[in-house]
């Protein structure tokens, strides 16, 4: 019986589980960068990465999430083929413009090479456009699928890098560049033949971009703003003449932070689509109804909400929780984590100074994740552009008022800051738009 109730678990449990191998995978390969890139080189490495991350804030558009929500509201399967190709055609449009952007920046910067650049932008690219198939995995309730085709490309870098340490003459920046674009590639190939019956491909039709240019406006210029307030500290870290070192050190603690988010970024989308099916459903949460029944704290007041609304309380309180055990763990064994990516201590101290705060940073992090993907199930895409605007504008500030004093430590203190003031406002418009939700269903129902 048990093992019934979490059947619908199963997909979500798996793709963890391969996560897991994938994530240690990935930790290796921060712990080659480390070892065979001079001081300068990964520098220049980290900053490609800030930079492309504002590029692809700005071609992001909220894709992944809106593919997502085709994927769960379509129920009839001879749509897919205009979709997908429509999707697709779209992106590649997008990819020229943002290699225009990389020349812009690579122009007006002191980045070392081009075609590590390019090579890089492109990689990560297809690594956003395969994010799709992540997308359609979810709505499926087939994350398992996605995370095996990570774990597969994860595996394949760190075979080229060991054939590349056996050659130390390799400029390894280049090489390493042109690796993860073949590997991206190929994991892409992998994704979309494993979903074959989900992307086919035919004529595109534009009019499902130009139908829907609110919800991408909107999630668009969200993502530009997220994209430039979760990256540019160390821009500015860079740009207030703080040293190699400090930026590398605060760049690989900054990793461990989102090696320690990957588990939330494949559990929550999945669990956004269980608690929308349950609100839509409008049965009571058994854990609720036995809380009730217990007369526990608050008892009275939760009795006297609705289903629907006890059902987004569960669910707000489980993301609430992932979000607390993701800080804790990288309070308490995020350390480990940078001896092994950095197993010769060269940036070590810089890093684990600021691991405590940043962890003490992923508290909100469940919560904010899981508000933000049902605010705009719930057609308020609105809000979470407003949402972004104040975490960018607050994370600038900050980045200015503390970095040049403080430097990766000021860094550190203006994400936890940023955290909480950005919860705040996505509670606010998580409420906002329920209610908002739930008088157009009530509407629908008349």
């Amino acid at each position: 019986m048990m093992f019934l109730k979490l059947k619908k678990f199963h997909s979500i449990g798996f793709s963890i589980f391969i996560k897991f191998f994938a994530i240690g995978l990935g930790v290796y390969t921060s712990r080659w960068l480390n070892v065979y890139l001079e001081p300068s080189q990964l520098k220049d490495f980290n900053l490609i990465l800030v930079y492309n991350a504002v590029i692809f804030g700005i071609l992001h558009f909220g894709l992944p999430n809106f593919v997502q929500k085709f994927y769960i509201n379509t129920k009839d399967k001879s749509n897919y083929k205009t979709f997908w190709s429509t999707i697709l055609y779209f992106q590649i449009l997008l990819y020229l413009v943002g290699l225009a952007i990389v020349f812009v920046i690579y122009l007006n910067t002191n980045i070392a090479t081009l075609q590590v650049f390019i090579a890089l932008f492109t990689a990560q690219y297809i690594l956003l456009v395969d994010t799709n198939f992540k997308s359609i995995a979810d709505a499926h309730n087939k994350s398992w699928l996605f995370s095996l085709s990570d774990l597969f490309a994860k595996a394949l870098v760190i075979i080229c890098l060991f054939i590349a340490s056996q050659f130390p003459a390799l400029n390894f920046l280049v090489y390493l560049s042109w690796t993860l674009l073949g590997v991206y590639i190929l994991e892409f190939s992998l994704d979309w033949f494993l979903q074959k019956e989900s992307t086919p491909l035919g004529k595109p039709d534009f009019t499902i971009i130009t139908k829907n240019l609110g919800f991408f406006w909107y999630l668009g210029a969200a993502n530009f703003l997220g994209g430039i307030s979760s990256t540019t500290d160390r821009w500015f870290l860079d740009y207030f003449k703080y040293s190699p070192t400090i930026i590398n050190g605060y760049s690989n603690a900054y990793k461990i932070l989102e090696i320690s988010l990957i588990p939330q970024a494949i559990a929550i989308p999945v669990l956004l689509g269980f608690c929308k099916k349950e609100i839509d459903a409008g049965f009571q949460p058994k854990i609720f109804k036995s809380y009730i029944a217990n007369n526990f704290w608050f008892s009275d007041k939760i009795s006297k909400l609705s289903f629907e609304t006890q059902t987004l309380l569960k669910w707000v309180i489980a993301n609430s929780l992932i979000g607390l055990i993701t800080g804790v763990l990288v309070m308490l064994l995020g350390w480990v984590g940078i001896l092994i990516i950095d197993p010769q201590k060269r940036y070590f101290q810089e890093a684990v100074g600021v691991l405590p705060i940043l962890g003490i940073a992923l508290f909100p992090s469940g919560f904010i994740g899981f508000a933000g993907g049902m605010t705009v199930l719930f057609e308020k895409e609105k809000y979470e552009l407003w949402g972004y605007f104040v975490f960018a504008l607050t994370s600038i500030l900050l980045y200015i008022m503390l970095i040049p004093p403080f430097g990766e430590v000021g860094a550190a203190w203006s994400s936890f800051l940023v955290g909480i003031v950005f919860a705040a406002f996505k509670a606010n418009f998580l409420i906002k738009s329920y209610i908002h939700y739930k008088n157009q269903s009530l509407k629908l129902k008349v």
